[in-house]
């Protein structure tokens, strides 16, 4: 989130626990286009408008995906008028 976020921009942590754990990520960064939110998590993958950056080699979402998947855990992204892109995390109660 923070190599998204302009410079006076905010990023946010939040978490709640109810039969479960949800953990949400969001900053004040551009929003992620709708059809390459999917995209995010594969693996090599982008965004459609990104230039390969030093040390990114499109890994990490798509780590983070697998990862909460084999905990039988989810990730996605949603998009609201506060924070145009979070991470939402879910993890099942242990």
């Amino acid at each position: 989130s923070l190599r998204y976020t302009p410079k006076a921009g905010r990023v946010a942590l939040a978490a709640a626990g109810n039969g479960g754990v949800t953990i949400k990520v969001s900053n004040s960064g551009p929003s992620i286009p709708v059809g390459d939110r999917a995209r995010v998590f594969e693996k090599f993958a982008r965004g459609r408008h990104e230039a390969a950056a030093r040390g990114n080699a499109g890994l990490g979402l798509y780590f983070c995906k697998r990862a909460l998947l084999a905990l039988g855990g989810d990730i996605r992204i949603e998009e609201t008028e506060e924070w145009p892109t979070s991470f939402v995390i879910t993890l099942p109660a242990a």
